[in-house]
């Protein structure tokens, strides 16, 4: 775990931070068993809590995109589809849950209340998660990723793009035991088979202006990077080139 945290503070990772994580830990180490995963798992979180301190807060996404897939949300079962450390953490009783029936986020530290309660109906709309925890000058951690990120999504939203839109999704929510009608809305491509998600711009500029502070770690690394500086990226060239972002299939 002391190894973990040196490369997390050097990085930049700091008290009080408040962090966003995509996490990949198979490049971590060479696993022997399930439970040496869970504990790498456990080893990897202990540590960006002690980094952070209690003043900090650790945000997992949890997505499930149970209702874009027709599928009943269920908030305490539905598993995570965003890797093991996600669902490591999905299951912790430490957490607090953004409820939502495609991205749900688990939330650990001084900001979990604020950031879990009022789930809105839009995922990227007024109130949401993504809006809030922007306006908190969150860092996102990507563990052997590049400097992409889902909140790229809502910035995109901002911009109102002209290849992604508002989709509505109907659903039932499974929570504490009782059936809930519910509505969601998530911001998705047009055309999934025209248009592909694209981060390899912004991670080129990311890592040229030296925005994204990485370090290696086991066969993979760590890397770090404010909200701020992706938002900047992410307007600035979407005004000088359209297709910043994404790719399309006749190209």
């Amino acid at each position: 775990m002391k190894k973990i945290i040196k490369c997390l503070k050097q990085i930049g990772l700091k008290k009080k931070d408040n962090i966003f994580i995509h996490c990949d830990v198979s490049l971590l180490k060479k696993f022997e068993s399930a439970e040496d995963m869970e504990l790498t798992c456990k080893n990897l979180l202990n540590a960006i809590l002690e980094v952070i301190g209690p003043r900090g807060t650790l945000a997992i996404p949890t997505y499930t995109y149970s209702f874009c897939k027709k599928k009943i949300y269920d908030v305490e079962n539905s598993k995570s589809e965003c890797g093991y450390f996600s669902e490591y953490c999905r299951k912790l009783n430490v957490s607090k849950k953004y409820v939502d029936p495609n991205l749900s986020v688990a939330i650990i530290g001084e900001k979990a209340f604020f950031l879990a309660k009022n789930p809105t109906i839009n995922s990227y709309g007024k109130g949401s998660f993504f809006e809030k925890f922007t306006k908190l000058n969150g860092k996102i951690l990507n563990i052997n990723m590049d400097s992409g990120t889902t909140f790229v999504h809502y910035f995109e939203r901002l911009l109102k793009v002209d290849y992604r839109k508002d989709k509505k999704y109907k659903g039932i929510m499974i929570s504490k035991k009782k059936k809930i009608k519910l509505e969601s809305i998530i911001y998705l491509r047009k055309d999934k088979k025209l248009f592909h998600a694209n981060f390899e711009n912004l991670h080129k500029v990311a890592v040229k202006k030296k925005y994204f502070i990485t370090n290696k770690y086991g066969y993979g690394h760590f890397g770090l990077i404010s909200l701020t500086n992706i938002k900047k990226i992410v307007f600035e060239y979407y005004k000088k080139q359209k297709n910043f972002l994404i790719y399309d299939s006749l190209s």
